[in-house]
Order: structure tokens, then C-alpha cells, then sequence
């Protein structure tokens, strides 16, 4: 029984460690996708570099390539969780719920978010690059494509009005923020950012 309970307990870590390490590349892919501009991509394509037209051509509806990274990082998050939860479910005392609360939290927090992401910012073009394919195939895989405009479908149903046919927009006070956000960073220049600011102010002069 031993023997049999101690094989049990490594399947379920080593399917655990598996959903990190799953979880971990989706973050990447999602951090440095979402931080990619068309612009940017346009030169590498330029550059010659592989799977720079694939991203291209991902970024002319990115809310699809999104929609399936993020639901897929939601599913293994949430399965990963609840398997911790099995494993440590009556072997830490009175306070194995809490214990078991902690170890998801810092686990998943450190392992999953903080180091791919961290990871992602500060190679993005070659993190990009080098999972681009992958991006491919999850925005192209019918049944998870399907289910998420599914989801989005349902959450624009409970929300009050009509919901957004289009998907989520951006306002002009966040196009501001990005500019000052990517001229802090020296994404751009700042006669580039005064530039931004600029076409807004002008649409209110008469």
C-alpha cells in the first residue's frame, strides 16, 4: 500500500511540475507577443529572421493568438492548483489547507509568472521568434479557438448592453500612457511621444 500510495504521490508531481513548465512557456509566449509591435516585426521580417513573417501575419488579429494562450494558461493553472491541493490534502496537519494555499501561490507565482515573464521582457524578439510556431498552432487549433469566442460570447452576454462585437478597445487616455510608458523605456523618441500626444490635442481645437 505504501509503495502503491508513494507512486501515486510522484504521478502527481511530476504531472504538477509538467503544468508549470506549461504554463511557464505560454506566459513567455504571451509576454513577448503581447509586448511585439507591427513595426517591429516588419523589420525582422526585413532582417531575414525565422518566423518573423508568422508573427506578422498573428498580429493582424492578435485578440484570436491571445484569447487561446491566455484560456490555455487559466486551464493549467487552475488543474495544477487542484492536484497541489490533492497532494497536500491530509499530510500537513490542521493546517494543510493554508500550507497547501502557500505553496500554490509562491510556486506558481515564481515559477510560472515571474521568471518566463521577467524571462520574455527582456528577450522579446528571440523569445517571439523561437515560439512563434507554437502561437501558430494555438491560434489555428479549431476546438480551442472555438471555445474561447465561445467564452468571449457568454461574458458579452452577462455584461450590461450589447457587449462588444469587435473585442475590447483602447481608449485615447491609455494611448497616452503607452506613449509616456514606451518613451520612459526609449521605446520611442520624445519628439515621437509629443507627436502622439498631439494628434488628440488637435482634435479638440477648433
Amino acid at each position: 500500500m505504501t509503495d502503491g500510495g508513494g507512486g501515486s504521490d510522484g504521478l502527481l508531481v511530476a504531472t504538477i511540475v509538467g503544468l508549470v513548465l506549461i504554463s511557464g512557456v505560454l506566459a513567455l509566449a504571451e509576454t513577448a507577443f503581447v509586448r511585439l509591435s507591427r513595426v517591429r516585426v516588419l523589420a525582422l521580417e526585413d532582417e531575414g529572421r525565422p518566423g518573423a513573417a508568422r508573427l506578422a501575419r498573428l498580429l493582424e488579429t492578435p485578440e484570436k493568438t491571445l484569447n487561446a494562450v491566455l484560456l490555455l494558461v487559466l486551464v493549467t493553472q487552475l488543474t495544477a492548483a487542484t492536484l497541489v491541493g490533492v497532494l497536500v490534502d491530509g499530510r500537513l496537519g490542521p493546517f494543510g489547507v493554508v500550507a497547501g494555499l502557500a505553496i500554490e501561490v509562491t510556486f506558481f507565482f515564481v515559477a510560472a509568472e515571474v521568471i518566463p515573464k521577467t524571462f520574455a521582457v527582456q528577450h522579446t524578439d528571440a523569445v517571439a521568434l523561437r515560439l512563434s510556431r507554437l502561437l501558430a498552432v494555438l491560434t489555428g487549433f479549431l476546438p480551442l479557438r472555438a471555445l474561447s469566442q465561445a467564452l468571449i460570447s457568454l461574458a458579452n452576454v452577462i455584461l450590461p448592453g450589447k457587449g462588444l462585437r469587435e473585442g475590447p478597445f483602447i481608449t485615447r487616455e491609455e494611448l497616452r500612457v503607452m506613449a509616456d510608458v514606451a518613451a520612459d523605456e526609449e521605446e520611442i523618441e520624445r519628439d515621437e511621444r509629443r507627436l502622439i500626444h498631439s494628434i488628440f490635442e488637435f482634435r479638440d481645437l477648433v
